[in-house]
Order: C-alpha cells, then structure tokens, then sequence
C-alpha cells in the first residue's frame, strides 16, 4: 500500500474508507441510464485518484483530481452512484486488458488500475463488500421483455439481474418476489408480476442456455430464502412466485 493510501485508511463513525488508488477511469450509459436521462461525467477515459468507502449500510466511490485534494477534507469528491449494485468482472474493453467493470442500473465504471497488484486488492476490496454472485452466460430469446442477445445472467441472494456484455452494463434488474413464476425445459423462461407488463403483453423473459436445470435449482433457492425471513415488496413471494411445469415453459 503506498503511502497516499496509508494516509487515507481509516474510520470516522459509520465512514469507512475501503481503497483508495489512482485509476483511469470511463463511464457508459445502460439503456436503463439513457432512458431515465442519467448523467456521466467522464466519457472519455481519464486519471483520477478514487476513494471506495462505506457509509453505514450503503457504499460510495468518490473521484478527487488528486489525493493531495482527497486528504485534505476540503474537497468535496465527485460521487459515483453504486445505490443499485449489479456486480463487477475483469475483461477487455476498448482495446484495454483487464479492465475492472463495475456494473449498476444506470452507469457501468470502467476502470484500470496502475499495476495488477492494485487491481487485485481492487477486486478483493470489492468481494469484501458486496455479495458473490451466480453467473451463468445465456442468450435472451426473441419476444422476451429484453432485447434479444448475448447476456449474462447474474443471481444475488434476493435480485435477478441481465447485463450485456463488452462492456457489461445493466439490462434489467428485479427482486425475486417481483417474478411470478419460472421454469425450464431447454430453455429458462421467468415471467414479472403485472406491474411490468408493457402494452398488454406479458412480462416474460426467455433465456437460451445450457444451464437451465442448474438456473431453475437456484431460482428456487431464492424464492425458499426470500419466502423464510419474510422479504416483501407487493406480494409476499410465497404466493407470487412459482415454479412452472416444463410443459409450460415457452416464450408467448
């Protein structure tokens, strides 16, 4: 750990600073971000000194244009939104190796670390904070609710999320209680509670993969734990949310 980032760990009250590092950094919209009029600010790739904290029960990275500026308290850094996590991954983005994609509803942070070794404690930083996702890669079907494609599926302990890829940015996020039911065959087909049907067509999302038994097993998992400690948003998930017969697994 150099010693910018010695001076910077620390703690004050429910403020705790995580990592702190020089990154070259670049934002991009997800159709979610430019349909909600989000706002980036670095469009093109550019070097910063970034503050990742906790705040309590929420996490924020801050962006400063030096860390003599991030030490001094004085400067307020510029906040990064990761309000509606989706996950994070490691790949080649802009003829970049190992860039570091932090992925949320409306902005994906791309971000390149000085040297491997402070993309590791990057990563591990961020393993730290946020909960180890399930990832299984698949291809959205036609007449889904999202567009047809290559994605990936990624599964939280109570959240469902879609992200494209190169780069990886969001293209739907749900809670399981907001899926009314599930199943598969060779496919996984998943079907949203009314709230997010469009134009009275049903809210259903077919997936392409070869790990459908495998996603349904975990599904299911889900909705039994969400189910136990109670977790409610409109409907309690116990009744809301239901496996389909294999016969009935099919994109309308």
């Amino acid at each position: 750990m150099s010693s910018d980032q010695e001076i910077m760990t620390g703690t004050a009250g429910d403020l705790v600073l995580c990592k702190a590092g020089w990154v070259r950094i670049k934002e991009v919209l997800s159709p979610r971000g430019k349909s909600n009029g989000a706002q980036i600010k670095y469009k093109m790739w550019k070097n910063v000194w970034m503050m990742l904290r906790k705040c309590g029960n929420y996490n924020e990275l801050l962006t400063y244009p030096d860390s003599v500026k991030a030490s001094s308290f004085t400067v307020e850094g510029y906040p990064l939104c990761l309000e509606d996590f989706c996950g994070f991954e490691i790949g080649e983005f802009d003829s970049y190796p190992h860039v570091l994609a932090i992925v949320t509803r409306n902005i994906t942070y791309l971000l390149i670390q000085t040297d491997k070794k402070e993309k590791d404690e990057w990563v591990e930083t961020l393993y730290k904070l946020f909960e180890e996702q399930s990832i299984f890669y698949v291809s959205v079907m036609m007449n889904s609710l999202i567009r047809e494609g290559q994605a990936e599926l990624r599964l939280l302990s109570t959240s469902v999320i879609l992200t494209g890829n190169n780069p990886p940015v969001c293209l739907g996020k749900w809670l399981i209680s907001d899926i009314r039911r599930y199943g598969a065959n060779v496919d996984f087909v998943f079907e949203l509670s009314q709230r997010f049907v469009e134009d009275n067509k049903k809210a259903v999302v077919g997936l392409s993969t070869t790990d459908a038994k495998t996603i349904k097993k975990r599904f299911d998992e889900m909705a039994r734990s969400s189910s136990a400690v109670g977790h409610k948003t409109h409907q309690s998930i116990s009744k809301s949310s239901k496996s389909m017969p294999p016969q009935q697994v099919q994109i309308p």
